[in-house]
């Protein structure tokens, strides 16, 4: 007996071999696309906490010398032993490999930092009342989404689209805690 196979099953047949093709490409893409975010969320991520080791080694300088430092270069010193400090399971390498990603002027590692003082101690010329602290993506897109700012009052704000200023809202939730992706997150700001 010989079996007859009919024109329809093979019709359907490539149909589903067409889209199980479709199905794959998309994945490769999606998959492709996913590395790309997930290499800017950890450089995002990355100046967010640098941007929060600031503000605790700009809090501890003021409170060792009355004011904050005319120049970024001045809080090395406290910037590492406080990371030391804080980080326990953490080395001076480490800390000091840290610091060179603030105050990285190529930007090798995708955030532009900036810090200016303002308001200066009649007492002392090199002490600042207040300071703006910046963190932007070199190329925002591509090194990262977001850019930070934070000042003297230790809360550190963003936006996607500019630089972060001190209208901006901080947060909604912990920029290092944050595992959803770029499109997720295009969605939860529609709402």
């Amino acid at each position: 007996m010989v079996l007859k196979i009919d024109a329809y099953p093979r019709r359907v047949r490539a149909a589903l071999l067409v889209l199980g093709i479709f199905a794959v490409l998309f994945s490769i893409a999606q998959i492709s696309s996913i590395d790309w975010d997930i290499g800017q969320r950890r450089m995002q991520k990355t100046a967010f906490l640098r941007i929060r080791q600031m503000n605790a080694a700009l809090d501890i300088f003021k409170r060792q010398n009355g004011g904050y430092p005319s120049q970024i270069q001045t809080l090395h010193d406290v910037f590492v032993e406080s990371v030391v400090a804080k980080e326990g399971h953490h080395n001076r390498e480490i800390a000091e490999s840290w610091w060179q990603q603030v105050t990285d002027e190529k930007s090798s590692y995708g955030y532009v930092f900036d810090y200016k003082p303002s308001a200066e101690l009649a007492s002392d010329r090199q002490l600042f009342l207040h300071y703006e602290l910046h963190a932007d993506p070199a190329q925002r897109g591509k090194t990262g989404f977001k850019s930070f700012y934070s000042s003297d009052d230790g809360m550190i704000r963003w936006n996607d689209n500019r630089r972060a200023t001190a209208t901006d809202s901080p947060p909604d939730i912990d920029p290092v805690l944050d595992m959803h992706s770029y499109w997720a997150e295009c969605f939860r700001a529609r709402r």
